[in-house]
């Protein structure tokens, strides 16, 4: 029986691997999740909007997996948010403007995807005159990027290869 199905509450929906905790990592005193963490885990599909109603929810990292869809704007209702680590996935669109209402937030890693377009202005926003201290996406290849961005600490190459954006080859 899976452990999400057997009764035990969600904080304790996790397990080690590789001598590191995947699934739930944390909680706060109120029992609400604040921590998850779902590394390599072979996950596949889209991300459910009902996401956005992890509203206590800090740090969400799903990298390195095999995610589809689009970035569910509900995103933009985890105020509580610090890092979103959803690199190394196959999310597709476009960078939810919605993001930019998450004035905590300061690790935004979304390279190593399929995204297009521009970062929103209210992101960059966030870099300039919040906490986010870290942006990284899509915004190096040829002949065109695929992300458009003003505001990045990194840019990718689509394929895990970064550098910062002040660094010409």
């Amino acid at each position: 029986l899976p452990i999400w199905l057997s009764g035990v509450h969600e904080c304790f929906w996790n397990k080690k691997v590789k001598g590191r905790p995947m699934g739930v990592v944390d909680c706060d005193e109120n029992k609400q999740v604040t921590y998850i963490e779902l590394v390599e885990n072979n996950l596949a599909g889209s991300l459910p909007k009902e996401i956005g109603w992890l509203e206590n929810l800090q740090s969400i990292d799903l990298q390195e997996n095999r995610l589809t869809g689009t970035i569910p704007t509900t995103m933009g209702n985890m105020l509580a948010l610090k890092n979103i680590f959803l690199n190394s996935n196959n999310f597709r669109g476009t960078v939810p403007t919605q993001l930019g209402k998450l004035s905590n937030l300061t690790l935004l890693l979304l390279d190593t995807n399929e995204l297009k377009g521009s970062i929103p202005n209210e992101i960059c926003n966030l870099k300039n005159h919040s906490h986010l201290y870290s942006l990284w996406v899509d915004c190096d290849g040829t002949p065109t990027p695929p992300v458009t961005c003003n505001c990045c600490s990194m840019c990718c190459d689509g394929l895990g290869y970064c550098m910062s954006p002040s660094v010409s080859y």
